[in-house]
Parts: C-alpha cells; structure tokens; sequence
C-alpha cells in the first residue's frame, strides 16, 4: 500500500490466498485484495499457476476498508466487495 514494494518467493504449489497472506502481514494490513497486472481481481483459492503468476511478475495490494453494522440483537463486519468477515 501507498507505494511500498516487497518481494515474495513462494512455492509452486502456493495459492493466491498464501500470496494474500504474506502480503497482509508483510504490509501491516488485514484487509487486501490482490490485483494482477492487468487489473484482474485474483481471486484467493485459485492456484498461482491457475491465477497465471509467473516468476517476476509485479502484483498491486488494494487496501480494504471495513466497516460495521450494529443493532441491539446482531452486528454484521464486511468489506467494500460485500465478502462477509464475521
């Protein structure tokens, strides 16, 4: 996020999620998506062979926002693209 650059090596085997993660931690931020160079929305369970990442190829991390509903019975914690979270 906001420029910041970092390097991940992973397995063959790795899904899009596992890429997901060590952004996520890598940058601090729990709330990503992660976005291929043409602008494609990765999605998390599909492989990285799958997602056609390759070796050296850059990836854009977009920061989510949370946000929060609350009533005396139930609250509801999503993000902007509606995937429920709790």
């Amino acid at each position: 996020p906001s420029g910041k650059r970092k390097h991940f090596e992973i397995p063959d085997s790795s899904n899009v999620g596992y890429l997901k993660v060590l952004a996520q931690k890598s940058f601090g931020r729990g709330f990503l998506r992660l976005v291929n160079a043409q602008g494609v929305l990765l999605d998390p369970q599909e492989s990285v062979q799958a997602a056609g990442i390759q070796d050296g190829d850059t990836l854009t991390a977009i920061v989510q926002t949370a946000k929060i509903a609350v009533t005396d019975e139930a609250f509801a914690f999503w993000c902007n693209e509606g995937n429920r979270v709790a």
